[in-house]
């Protein structure tokens, strides 16, 4: 299957195509698609923010770089956490069915432009309850686990996620305290 069948299949098909993208040939699809979403969304913040053209470029590699690093550690916490579940599958595969899982993304610049603030909100709700469905089939297929492990792999990264952002915020915090204290 080529990229444009497996997008295909992932936005109209899903519960087939999973199993098939545990491959490791479709890697560079999947660093493509990751390009793709970026650009997307940094035309979209481009857009919304009404920034000079001149900053595309930087915007789309920041944006790309930051995508990166979240399909990465994403996946390798989804791969962690599914093994420690009784999954069996691999990292590559994992970061495969995160990036197909993250096609529904496409879908938020164009609901940007809707007119009404409660149907961009419906909309945008819509597209991240489908891309975390998406996403708990590729871990499903991908590990070879029960949809509920699924879930359950999905509900630790996110609450390793709150963990995280919680304590860089407290972190923040304290330091800003301090150095309020300390000009004082």
């Amino acid at each position: 299957m080529n990229i444009l069948e497996n997008i295909y299949a992932v936005l109209f098909t899903p519960n087939e195509i999973f199993t098939q993208l545990a491959n490791r040939k479709y890697l560079v699809s999947s660093f493509l698609l990751i390009l793709f979403l970026s650009v997307l969304g940094s035309l979209g913040l481009v857009g919304q923010l009404q920034l000079p053209i001149y900053l595309i470029v930087p915007i789309v590699l920041l944006v790309y770089l930051i995508y990166l690093i979240f399909w990465v550690f994403e996946s390798l916490f989804i791969t962690l956490t599914a093994d420690f579940l009784g999954g069996v599958g691999k990292i590559t595969d994992t970061m495969i069915g995160v990036s197909y899982s993250m096609l529904p993304f496409m879908f938020l610049y164009p609901a940007s432009l809707l007119p009404s603030i409660g149907t961009k909100i419906l909309f945008n709700t819509f597209i991240y309850f489908w891309s975390l469905y998406l996403l708990i089939l590729s871990i499903k297929e991908t590990h070879k686990i029960s949809t509920g492990k699924a879930i359950w792999s999905l509900v630790s990264i996110i609450a390793l996620g709150v963990s995280f952002v919680s304590v860089i915020f407290i972190i923040a915090v304290t330091a800003s305290a301090i150095f309020a204290l300390n000009a004082v």
